[in-house]
């Protein structure tokens, strides 16, 4: 995040919480653009982020997660992407 905005973060203010939504919001349209580029019909949606250590995230609906480990040189994150059958867009063709 820091060499993104490049300036250092030395605690997790709102300008830190604000950076990391607008990094969630990125690898979201990232996955979402390709994704539909590859037949499937993904709605617009917002990211939620937690922000901590120690935490649990309970999943209420039936859907299905995956989970995708980042590394980096600045450390380690983790992307959670719950796709929810009822909430999906259907698949559609793309033309060959």
């Amino acid at each position: 995040l820091g060499k993104m905005y490049k300036k250092e973060f030395t605690e997790i203010d709102r300008s830190a919480k604000a950076g990391v939504g607008e990094l969630t919001n990125m690898i979201f349209g990232v996955v979402k653009t390709n994704l539909n580029k590859n037949g499937f019909g993904f709605k617009m949606a917002i990211p939620n982020v937690i922000i901590g250590t120690q935490h649990a995230v309970a999943m209420t609906n039936p859907g299905t997660t995956l989970v995708v480990p980042f590394q980096t040189d600045s450390g380690s994150f983790t992307v959670l992407l719950t796709l929810y059958p009822d909430q999906m867009a259907k698949p559609v063709k793309i033309p060959a």
